[in-house]
């Protein structure tokens, strides 16, 4: 197997599992095909082998544009960049090399027509992108002026402000926001309440939930922690603590390991029982006062956020999705819709629907478990029975459940072929699990790490969660010298603990990480073949200590760039997005007031002058 399409002589060939989801995949017109991976299985290489082949095909069965019969996506944005580029290099690869029965009447002249082709299909790209192109054909029916700016974290910002101070204007919720503040106060939880609300409209919309279903949840959460319901004694207190506190479980003879009921008794006694129920008794009804108070807020929140996106022109890629599938559902599949989508004309629906069916004829999702919910009901309305899936991923590999990402739809089309709203009759799964991208002693000790996670009570012991780990096998070869290297030092203190990455007068693990990548590069064993020092990534399970850690490589003179520092999360930025937007319309007095009084400008400019002059920058200039 060669390193790359490079047109070198020996071409990458598919292999095992590969190849046999592929032939899965030409030998039908319809169907689900998956392939579920480990790291390194080359799901990407079969994502694209099988876009360029069955762009290829099409082509020489006498389709002159077949790019655009093909929907090749991914949710990572620099993978799905690299989508086209490698599409057009496989299709090099195949034609050049005969690769497939149908490059061999493809001429050099006719493959640089289809790469020409390739490089400007419509449908290659992030799942955010392929969605956000559907919006814009029905973004004007559904109450936007123009199409909106998607993913504008500034004015969306500006957008869940607006909607939150709304609403403590509004008699009708002050009362409540104000519990809910009282509740929350800023600085003791990791949210405030208008982060709250913000994240829980954004998690509605990624799982699809009405604000009945929300609060479902919510109250099932507070059943989990009082599953006997509101506390009538002082023995109930006991209950809960005995079944939550650690200590109070039961062994395989079913008897508690510890007397923790025991010990609650014999430490509260007397009144202190008594002040103890008022006061579980108190939270347990507070509690659902709250959550009556917040589905109340959040249902009038999503009203208002309807509207203040159309008002600001901005939405999310979650709101993209959630629109998507609303859109494509219409009265019929959604009576709780508002009525700017209830109002579009079912024809104008089912022509949208049919025409994005009639161009799409194959779907192939890379990374398909980061998939989340609206995301995969809104690709469900472009597919139908007739078209042709292939999904590759990793269902243990969720990188994105920040994302709300959810691996069991995936899962779902791997084991019982239901995907997309289909129950697919032509179903075809594959596991592969030959990896390309280490040597044999790295997969073995990944192997010696991993597979002991599901059982092994002293190395996880994660339990029966339905998931069992496949061993990696190894497809390159190794060499002479050792593949794996750990390194160990008597720590201070805990993994984790200050004392643990820089001590007082002694060496942590700060110092001595960033001696050992220095003097890898030093000794050249961090250096490309011409003694160039490579780039070297140093991954850490916890972020709790990166200024330690950034201290000691810089003291060994290396420059670090921590992955979690927010890039666009900063006044310039913000600054010169709000310069863009005021630049939409210079002349417009609104958007000369906002500029000037809601953006990091306000902190550089004297706004009452320009306000004095009804935000008119001509009259201001002229003092």
């Amino acid at each position: 197997m060669s390193d790359g399409d490079d047109g070198a002589a020996d071409p990458l060939r598919l292999r095992g599992a590969q190849r046999e989801i592929r032939d899965a995949y030409a030998a039908s017109d319809a169907g689900l095909f998956t392939l579920d991976c480990v790291p390194g299985a080359g799901k990407s290489l079969v994502a694209h082998h099988i876009a360029a082949e069955d762009i290829l095909r099409r082509y020489a069965a006498g389709d002159p544009t077949p790019e655009q019969h093909v929907a090749v996506v991914s949710f990572n944005r620099d993978e799905a960049a690299a989508i086209v580029p490698a599409i057009c290099d496989r299709l090099r690869a195949l034609v050049e090399h005969d690769l497939v029965p149908a490059a061999a009447d493809v001429s050099a002249a006719e493959l640089r027509y289809l790469q020409q082709r390739t490089r400007q299909a419509p449908y290659a790209g992030t799942i955010d992108g392929f969605l956000r192109g559907i919006f814009r054909e029905f973004a004007g029916e559904i109450g936007f002026d123009e199409v909106p700016s998607v993913g504008n974290e500034a004015l969306l910002k500006r957008v869940h402000r607006d909607c939150y101070e709304s609403l403590r204007d509004d008699s009708a919720h002050a009362g409540r926001l104000r519990d809910l503040e009282a509740a929350y106060p800023d600085g003791e939880y990791d949210a405030g309440v208008d982060e709250m609300l913000a994240e829980a409209l954004t998690y509605c919309r990624d799982r699809r939930l009405s604000v009945g279903a929300f609060r479902s949840a919510l109250v099932r959460t507070r059943e989990s922690t009082y599953p006997d319901g509101r506390p009538d004694s002082f023995d109930d207190i006991v209950r809960s603590v005995e079944r939550f506190v650690a200590g109070g479980g039961v062994d395989d003879s079913g008897g508690a390991t510890e007397r923790t009921g025991d010990r609650v008794r014999e430490t509260v006694t007397g009144a202190d029982r008594a002040r103890l129920l008022d006061a579980d008794r108190e939270l347990y009804d507070a509690w659902d006062a709250r959550i009556d108070d917040f589905c109340a807020v959040l249902s009038a929140y999503r009203a208002r956020y309807r509207t203040a996106v159309r008002e600001r022109g901005a939405v999310s890629h979650t709101d993209v999705a959630y629109l998507v599938d609303a859109y494509f559902d219409g009265p019929d599949g959604r009576p709780d819709l508002p009525e700017q989508l209830q109002s579009v004309a079912d024809s104008r629906r089912a022509r949208l629907r049919r025409t994005y069916r009639s161009r799409i004829r194959s779907l192939i999702i890379d990374e398909a478990q980061d998939v989340s919910a609206v995301q995969h009901a809104a690709l469900s309305h472009v597919v139908t029975s007739e078209s042709r899936v292939f999904a590759c991923g990793d269902v243990r590999q969720g990188i994105y459940l920040w994302r709300h990402a959810d691996p069991q739809w995936f899962a779902a089309a791997t084991t019982e072929g239901r995907y997309l709203g289909v129950d697919w009759d032509t179903h075809e799964n594959r596991t592969a699990t030959t990896t390309y991208r280490c040597v044999p002693a790295v997969a073995a000790g990944i192997n010696a790490i991993a597979e002991p996670v599901f059982t092994d009570p002293a190395r996880g012991g994660l339990g029966d969660l339905g998931v069992s780990y496949p061993r990696l096998d190894a497809a390159r070869d190794g060499g002479d010298g050792a593949a794996v290297h750990v390194s160990s030092f008597a720590g201070v203190g805990h993994p984790g603990s200050a004392t643990w990455a820089n001590p007082d007068g002694d060496v942590g693990e700060a110092d001595v990480l960033a001696r050992h990548v220095s003097r890898g590069l030093a000794d050249g064993t961090f250096c490309d073949a011409d003694g160039d020092p490579l780039g070297v990534t140093v991954l850490f399970r916890r972020g709790t200590r990166m200024a330690e850690y950034e201290a000691a490589f810089a003291a060994e003179g290396l420059r670090v760039r921590t992955a979690t520092d927010a890039l666009f999360d900063c006044p310039a930025v913000e600054t010169v997005l709000a310069v863009c937007e005021w630049l939409i319309a210079p002349g417009s007095p609104e958007r000369t007031a906002e500029l000037l009084t809601e953006s990091p400008l306000n902190a550089a400019f004297d706004a009452p002058p320009f306000e004095a002059r009804s935000w008119d920058l001509d009259r201001a200039s002229k003092g």
